[in-house]
């Protein structure tokens, strides 16, 4: 399985011109879906991290190219990752809204990609009623007529997510908050480990330790999409998702 790592990601983010505003959107994405399938994993389920990851950040590669035919959206981003990255096309395809009808999301990479993007408007984690209103706006015949199906089926494929991962949905934001939080404290924790052993014993008594933080979470390597990866803004947009803003006027 060929999976993009998160530098290549973003190089075929930049190769494909796609708008900085939803660079950072896929961020988010695939911050929560990350942390769903960490939880997951903690509750015995497995998934596949690094294709979730890829996935996540590319799955709005082709949005640009789809905002006035979002019938589209996904079936481009698969043309575009089909040769190099099948797999991870084949899920960029999957995690379009309509793709939960008729019983067609079948593994958790799928659910859960599907279930990330559903919680995140631009780069904010909200309900998925405050991001169906904005759908139902934005794409009022995503669906074919079948609106209210989807929207429901969505809320129970929730309640199957977070009544595995043992939270309630309206706790998502606080729950990735605080992980972030242990996780920047292990950080600090380990630099300052590291820079204790390169010191060299000036006197006999030395400095006690730095204590190791409670948590025993690991930094996950995806963190780097978010934190090293920053890249230059890849075009002007405006603050609604997916559209490019109009230039100004001097």
């Amino acid at each position: 399985m060929n999976i993009p790592d998160s530098k290549e990601c973003i190089k075929l983010l930049e190769e494909n011109n796609v708008a900085a505003n939803i660079v950072e959107h896929s961020r988010k994405v695939t911050q929560v879906a990350l942390f769903i399938a960490r939880e997951l994993k903690k509750n015995g389920e497995k998934i596949n991290f690094a294709l979730l990851e890829a996935a996540a950040m590319l799955h709005d590669i082709d949005k640009l190219k789809t905002l006035d035919k979002d019938e589209q959206h996904g079936k481009v981003g698969f043309e575009i990752l089909k040769e190099q990255y099948p797999e991870v096309a084949e899920l960029v395809k999957k995690h379009h809204l309509a793709y939960i009808l008729d019983d067609q999301l079948q593994n958790w990479e799928e659910k859960v990609l599907n279930l990330s993007d559903a919680r995140i408007l631009e780069d904010e984690v909200v309900s998925l009623d405050k991001r169906f209103e904005y759908i139902r706006n934005r794409y009022p015949d995503i669906t074919g007529g079948r609106r209210e199906e989807m929207e429901k089926l969505y809320h129970i494929l929730e309640k199957e997510v977070f009544k595995k991962i043992k939270l309630k949905p309206e706790k998502l934001a606080k729950a990735i908050e605080e992980q972030k939080q242990k996780q920047k404290k292990l950080r600090q924790f380990r630099k300052k480990q590291k820079e204790q052993k390169q010191e060299e014993p000036l006197q006999e008594n030395k400095e006690e330790p730095v204590q190791e933080p409670e948590t025993k979470e690991e930094i996950p390597q995806e963190e780097q999409i978010a934190e090293e990866q920053q890249s230059e803004p890849i075009s002007e947009v405006s603050s609604e998702e997916g559209e490019p803003a109009k230039p100004k006027n001097n």
